[in-house]
């Protein structure tokens, strides 16, 4: 297992974002968990919390909303913490106006799950202050879930233009908005962005995970009503969801077994939403498309701009 003395968390403050803080400081190595939060009380209570449960480590917190592209501009700005580590986990489906744009035109989807994160690495790149491991958190939703009544995302041409239609919603210009596509068009950019990130930054180790199907986080929150009150029963009678524990497990090895390859993404079995974690580019090769993933990547820097050194 890996070495990681200081690891910022995006989402920290329920769900797989506390859990996965709660993991790392049970840990002799973990020196700093950084627990990067949307709203700051909320946030001070988790991180005087855990401080409580365990003073031997250092926890930070730093207010970053993944959804304003300026609010995580102003979060790297006061970071002042070296990392060796970062788990990209804020997300959702967007609240209940999930067909609204950022001042930059994004649809807060796509902006909260894929576009702040890939803005706040960048960031972090050029300040030089992530030097280690980077895990975007997917899901299974990249390729759709028929259980869960999410629907795949189709690639067409593959162009930068077609994935800033997914960025900025107009892709579903013209019917109903529907929050649970742009969630797994969200997802998949992020995974294709991976890709691309690895192979810009042969000194990081960028991975993307799914957590699976994990009972106790706030993912179908935001979905219609039958599928928040019937998908949870269904799946638990079936076995098709797992526990909180089991979900940041998943985190957790990805973060700190090199074993897990760089720029892969690794999910359930395709079909499946808990069990083993499977390298995704077998049954869905186009994760694996370096074509697609430079797409991905110059789509989501496009919201933004970050000039690298050199």
């Amino acid at each position: 297992m890996a070495t990681l003395r200081t690891v910022m968390i995006t989402g920290a403050t329920g769900g797989l974002g506390r859990s996965l803080a709660h993991r790392l400081a049970r840990r002799r190595d973990t020196e700093t968990v950084v627990l990067a939060v949307r709203d700051a009380a909320r946030g001070e209570t988790v991180r005087a919390g855990l401080q409580t449960e365990f003073p031997d480590v250092r926890f930070e917190l730093s207010v970053i909303d993944t959804a304003s592209l300026s609010s995580v501009r102003a979060a790297v700005a006061n970071l002042e913490t070296p990392l060796d580590g970062i788990v990209l986990n804020a997300g959702g489906t967007g609240g209940q106006r999930p067909q609204s744009l950022t001042p930059e035109g994004v649809n807060v989807v796509a902006a909260s799950n894929t576009v702040g994160h890939a803005l706040l690495v960048d960031l972090l790149i050029v300040r030089g202050t992530l030097t280690g491991t980077v895990v975007y958190v997917s899901s299974e939703a990249a390729f759709g879930v028929p259980a869960l009544r999410l629907p795949a995302p189709v690639v067409g041409d593959g162009s930068v233009r077609e994935f800033r239609s997914w960025i900025d919603g107009s892709v579903q210009h013209g019917a109903r908005f529907d929050p649970a596509l742009a969630y797994g068009q969200a997802k998949l950019l992020g995974a294709l962005w991976v890709g691309a990130l690895a192979r810009r930054h042969p000194r990081l180790r960028p991975v993307a995970v799914s957590p699976g199907n994990t009972a106790g986080t706030g993912v179908l929150r935001d979905l219609p009503l039958p599928v928040r009150v019937l998908a949870p029963r269904v799946n638990k009678l079936l076995g098709r969801v797992h526990s909180l524990d089991a979900g940041t497990e998943r985190l957790a090895d990805v973060l700190l077994d090199p074993a897990f390859r760089i720029g892969r993404f690794y999910a359930s079995a395709k079909g499946r939403m808990i069990g083993p974690l499977v390298d995704q580019a077998a049954d869905h090769p186009e994760v694996d498309d370096e074509a697609l993933q430079d797409h991905a990547y110059e789509a989501l820097r496009a919201c933004f701009t970050v000039a690298h050194p050199g």
